[in-house]
């Protein structure tokens, strides 16, 4: 999401992407959408519909006045998406999202127009009984005790998060500096030539699974990897590429 120069109406961008299985027909395919907000209201959204050409669409839909959303006021949007063909259902997919804006200028971080001082803290998932195995309401359980800790901002650890942990995240307003999956990069049997081409295949299928997340405010490409700099660089530039709302460290 994007906000104009007043930080008053925003822009919701809607990438969507669909896969014909067993070689049906493609054509005619339109994505149906309806935005709700905090309150459960419905917004008006123009367009309301988008056709896919070859299974994929991108469209920009203003917003009017939506409430933003922060650490201390995680206001949270229900889009869904219908895909229909020749009038029949084939597919409902519901996405939460938050309207916010992550800026730097300086050395100062900015969340909609907002300079926001980090207060926060690393987190590996673990239980002291069940290990990394996590009962569940575990998840939520950490996000309040961050934020009754008076913590606005987590780090996650080297290997994926639990959507359970960032639904909490985005649900009780606490920003996400979401690492890259792996550490130690340069104790590796790859040859050098494989190394960034694991490493940005990884990165990229962590853009894909925690985009839409309200709460990540910034991507982190490694952990205690003795193989930065140029092994990093092509990741870098694509996360940059594909995701310029974000900060990366």
């Amino acid at each position: 999401t994007k906000f104009d120069p007043a930080f008053r109406d925003a822009t919701l961008e809607v990438s969507l992407a669909a896969a014909a299985e067993g070689g049906a027909a493609a054509s005619d395919v339109q994505a149906y959408l309806t935005l709700r907000g905090p309150d459960g209201r419905k917004v008006a959204l123009k367009p309301g519909s988008i056709a896919l050409k070859d299974l994929a669409c991108f469209s920009k839909i203003p917003v009017a006045s939506p409430a933003k959303w922060d650490s201390e006021h995680p206001n949270l949007y229900t889009l869904t998406i219908q895909l229909k063909a020749d009038g029949k259902l084939l597919e409902t997919a519901t996405q939460r999202v938050g309207f916010r804006q992550v800026e730097v200028r300086g050395n100062q971080m900015f969340v909609n127009n907002m300079p926001v001082k980090l207060r926060g803290i690393c987190r590996h998932e673990a239980d002291p009984l069940r290990g990394r195995s996590l009962a569940p309401g575990t998840w939520r359980k950490d996000a309040e005790l961050f934020r009754a800790a008076n913590c606005n901002y987590i780090r996650t650890s080297h290997y994926p998060p639990a959507e359970e942990f960032m639904e909490a995240c985005d649900e009780v307003g606490l920003f996400v500096e979401c690492e890259g999956p792996f550490c130690w990069a340069s104790q590796t049997k790859l040859t050098p030539a494989e190394v960034p081409e694991m490493i940005t295949r990884q990165h990229l299928e962590m853009l894909e699974a925690y985009r839409n997340h309200p709460s990540i405010t910034q991507w982190s490409l490694a952990n205690e990897s003795g193989a930065f700099g140029e092994y990093f660089l092509p990741s870098a530039k694509a996360l940059r590429q594909l995701d310029p709302t974000r900060l990366l460290v």
